[in-house]
């Protein structure tokens, strides 16, 4: 599965590829990748799920590459979950 999302940083838009890599019942891994540099998040969403807990918050967690700012995780992060609803 690829897929784009828009992220806003310093008044510009950034459309990293989104490409999911690993995907079962209770994990799912996702590589993020702009032009020279790609992080893999992976979480625990399928498992919150397929138990039925849907106001939970799945954990995520840096796989691969740095967060070196934690505002544009943070910013991929909700993109991301905005696109995977």
């Amino acid at each position: 599965m690829l897929f784009y999302i828009r992220i806003e940083k310093d008044r510009r838009a950034y459309m990293p590829k989104v490409e999911r890599l690993h995907f079962d019942e209770a994990n799912e891994s996702y590589r993020i990748s702009g032009r020279n540099k790609s992080i893999v998040l992976a979480s625990n969403r399928p498992l919150l799920c397929n138990k039925g807990l849907k106001h939970k918050a799945p954990t995520w967690s840096l796989i691969e590459g740095t967060g070196s700012n934690m505002s544009v995780y943070d910013k991929i992060l909700a993109a991301l979950m905005k696109a995977l609803e």
